[in-house]
């Protein structure tokens, strides 16, 4: 892998296939599954960006190294997510 594409694959407004987002991962098939089988990753998607790549990432290492199993992966995911939503909506309204 060249070094061109490794920071195209940092930049969030990158567009990935579902091969290219599995080959950036290079997960074994189980971690591949897991992903899928809870949401984090979603097959049907035809093009994904380096948002999804990240939350990809951030979601194996949750699970490796602090041994989260893959359901509360999602759930923390999705927590995370919605705290920053509730962040930029405050920052929107002037509140920091």
């Amino acid at each position: 892998m060249n070094e061109r594409r490794v920071v195209e694959w940092l930049n969030e407004e990158m567009r990935l296939t579902l091969s290219e987002l599995r080959d950036a991962l290079a997960v074994s098939d189980a971690t591949w599954e897991a992903l899928v089988d809870e949401g984090i990753v979603d097959p049907v998607c035809d093009q994904f960006t380096g948002l999804d790549l990240r939350r990809a990432r951030q979601a194996i290492v949750l699970h490796e190294q602090l041994e989260i199993n893959w359901a509360g992966v999602a759930l923390i995911l999705e927590l995370l997510e919605r705290i920053q939503q509730l962040e930029a909506r405050l920052a929107s309204m002037g509140y920091h």
